[in-house]
């Protein structure tokens, strides 16, 4: 885990000591929340795919995180257009390997250590598979909701679609 977090500051997205990051992300967090009232009982969250990169630096700074560790079919991942990470990182992971095999590589170091850094840390946290979520929403919204406290609305389910990129890795 240590590489990964090494080489993200060697490519200079970490250029920061632990401090100035934490100023920074807080900057960043307000500017986020800018349009919602002060006081408000609104829930904030993203969804950021490359969280899991930096999860523990995030912990940090949210000693009460809540997480949805959304996992995607590792195959579909090694196939996909969206290689961004696996072209920086794969190396480390996968040295020498094709693209798609440092991609794949990079999925599974990524999703372990995110469950590694949660448990050992004790924080609450939910595993959701992709492809459940699409083919059925409801006990995973359910799910979702029981960790956040947040009811999601009854048009939820409906608006869940799966994607035509579910299943692509049987085309290669």
């Amino acid at each position: 885990g240590k590489r990964i977090f090494s080489a993200w500051r060697e490519k200079r997205y970490i250029r920061l000591n632990k401090r100035e990051a934490r100023d920074k992300w807080q900057d960043v967090h307000q500017k986020m929340r800018s349009d919602i009232p002060p006081n408000s009982d609104v829930i904030w969250g993203w969804k950021k795919p490359e969280s899991i990169f930096y999860l523990p630096f995030l912990m940090d700074v949210y000693p009460d995180l809540r997480y949805v560790l959304l996992v995607r079919d590792g195959r579909d991942m090694a196939v996909s257009t969206q290689q961004f990470h696996a072209k920086i990182f794969g190396e480390i992971v996968a040295p020498g390997q094709p693209l798609h095999n440092k991609t794949a590589h990079l999925w599974n170091w990524g999703n372990r250590e995110a469950l590694v850094q949660l448990r050992n840390r004790k924080r609450e946290h939910v595993v959701i598979r992709f492809e459940d979520l699409c083919s059925n929403p409801l006990p995973e919204l359910l799910k979702i909701q029981k960790l956040s406290g947040v009811p999601f609305s009854k048009d939820a389910v409906q608006r869940i679609k799966p994607p035509p990129t579910i299943g692509r890795y049987k085309e290669h």
